[in-house]
């Protein structure tokens, strides 16, 4: 989940190509997100990428939008 200014929003996308964070809403490859609230830990699953790397996928850029409160 983050921290006290940071908070994942469930929200992760990924890129074979360098991205930045305005690209966002543009990338159609979604990955799955979960928060643990026992542990507060949020978990974004790779296992999409269990046969990485690969002869045409030898990196990938990871996105997850976030919501930042500076007045924690």
């Amino acid at each position: 989940q983050g921290t006290k200014i940071f908070k994942g929003l469930k929200q992760a996308k990924w890129s074979p190509f360098s991205v930045s964070y305005l690209d966002f809403d543009t990338l159609k490859n979604e990955l799955r997100v979960e928060f643990d609230p026992k542990t507060k830990i949020e978990t974004i699953d790779l296992s999409h990428f269990s046969n990485f790397p690969t002869k045409d996928l030898t990196k990938f850029y990871v996105l997850e939008k976030i919501e930042v409160n500076l007045d924690k």
